[in-house]
């Protein structure tokens, strides 16, 4: 069996793709995969450490507004199209999958073109632009959270939840903060800023924590993922000046122990980072993106209409943090014990539930 998959441009769309090809890897072992990418730094730098064999398309974001930047990234659309054919012709896929951005495109509309069955997937709690062009063209559909099936076609649409990398498993909160050096009898707060950090959440975090009371400063350490290395210095300087305990690092690999370590999390809310979230059962405070089309949002309400999470709007400023923060540490927000209310909230075996969709759609083309 050949799938051809298409999730370039951000992790958003390339974590959940990668975790797919693994499990149907385990449960197909003659499936072969083709990444089809865009050629951002990202991609290489995540494709180069597994050995896949990709492809890469020369694409530009599309801006919606009429310039002479987006008739250039127009026109790389068309030749990535013509160049996705002679792809498929090559490799001969049995299904094409798409994990929307605008670089899955053209490759799907490539694969539906030559009469290869679609299977499209959304991570996010409303349709992007990408994928609700290309659902058109897809035999199936898959989404994450169970309010995306109101109003539609259930034989087509199914409820997966967003695949996880593999190795995320919510165990051993004692081995995590072993790991960051930390202690078991203070608050933890994980704090980031998606995979490229955010200046404004990593200013909000630090003068939320250096304007608490010295009291409170006493039960608080922090793992702060910043995103680039100038920002490690000046976070890192930060809380050594209040005296707090932090592992403070642009980024980690392995997630799994900033989550089992965390009692709450400050982050922006992408579809990765929500499913995670969810996953490890930990309270939130959501700080969504608030450029492009603010699909973010929409993820957060999820959990905050689950009463799991908070959110704050990035004004630039953020000082709505402070008072939050400082309830949390003080026992008196209504964050505490609101892990329970993030179970159920999305499937547990998303990726195996993606996998049997390809397999299912493969052999009945046979």
């Amino acid at each position: 069996m050949n799938v051809l998959i298409s999730c370039g441009g951000t992790g958003g769309h390339i974590f959940p793709a990668m975790a797919l090809a693994d499990s149907l890897g385990k449960s197909s072992p003659d499936a072969r995969f083709l990444f089809v990418l865009s050629g951002r730094a990202i991609e290489k730098d995540i494709f180069g450490k597994r050995g896949d064999r990709t492809v890469h398309l020369d694409l530009s974001t599309i801006s919606r507004s009429f310039s002479r930047k987006s008739m250039t990234a127009l026109m790389k659309l068309v030749i990535a199209f013509f160049r996705s054919i002679s792809v498929i012709l090559a490799f001969k896929p049995d299904v094409s999958v798409g994990f929307g951005g605008y670089a899955s495109v053209p490759p799907v509309l490539a694969s539906a073109v030559m009469r290869v069955p679609v299977i499209i997937h959304e991570q996010n709690a409303r349709f992007g632009l990408a994928n609700r062009f290309l659902s058109v063209f897809a035999r199936g559909v898959a989404v994450s959270f169970s309010r995306m099936l109101d109003g539609r076609n259930n034989r087509k649409y199914r409820l997966t939840g967003n695949p996880l990398r593999s190795g995320l498993v919510p165990d051993g909160k004692a081995a995590a903060l072993g790991f960051f050096a930390l202690s078991d009898d203070r608050n933890t707060f994980l704090v980031m800023g998606g995979s490229q950090g955010s200046h404004s959440i990593n200013d909000a975090a630090c003068g939320a924590f250096s304007a608490l009371e010295r009291s409170l400063l006493e039960k608080v350490q922090i793992i702060h993922l910043c995103g680039t290395e100038d920002e490690e210095m000046r976070v890192k300087s930060t809380y050594a000046d209040l005296g707090v305990p932090a592992w403070v690092r642009p980024f980690l690999e392995d997630m799994s122990y900033a989550y089992n370590a965390a009692d709450i999390v400050i982050s922006r809310a992408g579809a990765m980072t929500i499913a995670e979230i969810v996953h490890f059962a930990v309270p939130s405070v959501l700080i969504p993106y608030p450029y492009g089309d603010k699909h973010q949002l929409d993820n957060a309400r999820i959990l905050a209409e689950a009463g799991a999470a908070v959110i704050l709007d990035d004004d630039g400023r953020l000082d709505g943090l402070k008072d939050i923060v400082k309830d949390f540490i003080a026992g008196s927000s209504s964050l505490i014990n609101a892990a329970g209310s993030l179970k159920g909230l999305m499937p547990t075996d998303a990726a195996e539930k993606l996998s049997d969709m390809i397999s299912s759609l493969a052999r009945a083309r046979r």
